[in-house]
């Protein structure tokens, strides 16, 4: 743990090496979350996870792939020149490859496709994330970190008179009227 991080970690995973090994789990403290910690790397998730989610653990098919996959299209907005199969184009985070490329990242695709293993330009896309490519980043125009804040909450702030950001304070809990949250117990 720090000033950032909660320092949760998880039980021990019999599957890992060493068996039994417990992992750090970085859950970030900060407005924005996780996302102020993530290295700033954009990851959907394999379509076929989602698909597997939905159907061994009764998530329902709004957890399939094909359920999901409108809200990240809604979030995402993919640059004129970057329009790939099943990503968005007018959302508020614009995911864009390392630039400029590393010579080491480089090296290291070279080296996978001397080694016979398959490109993959966009492991967020519909065929999900096997073989290599370049690693998007969630960066704004300048190529800032693009959290989940500064994102989505900040921008609307001053538009909205009912919406209320205290930090360091703890949720107890979630007000409901109906299906829709109508505010926060703190």
């Amino acid at each position: 743990g720090s000033e950032a991080d909660w320092g949760f970690r998880s039980t021990g995973q019999p599957q890992l090496l060493p068996e039994g090994r417990v992992v750090d789990l970085e859950r970030g403290k900060g407005l924005g979350g996780s996302s102020c910690l993530n290295y700033c790397m954009w990851v959907r998730g394999a379509p076929q996870d989602f698909d597997r989610w939905s159907r061994e653990f009764g998530c329902g098919e709004e957890w399939s792939y094909a359920g999901v996959l409108p809200h990240f299209k809604a979030i995402e907005r993919m640059l004129p020149g970057e329009q790939l199969p099943g990503r968005g184009d007018a959302g508020e985070l614009s995911p864009r490859p390392l630039w400029p490329p590393l010579p080491e990242v480089e090296a290291l695709k070279e080296s996978f496709r001397q080694n016979g293993f398959e490109p993959n330009g966009d492991y967020n896309g519909p065929d999900g994330q096997a073989g290599y490519g370049d690693t998007q980043h969630s960066v704004d125009a300048s190529r800032m970190r693009a959290d989940a804040f500064n994102t989505f909450v900040e921008p609307v702030l001053r538009s909205r008179p009912n919406l209320c950001v205290a930090s360091e304070a703890y949720t107890r809990r979630l007000l409901f009227e109906g299906t829709r949250c109508t505010g926060v117990e703190v």
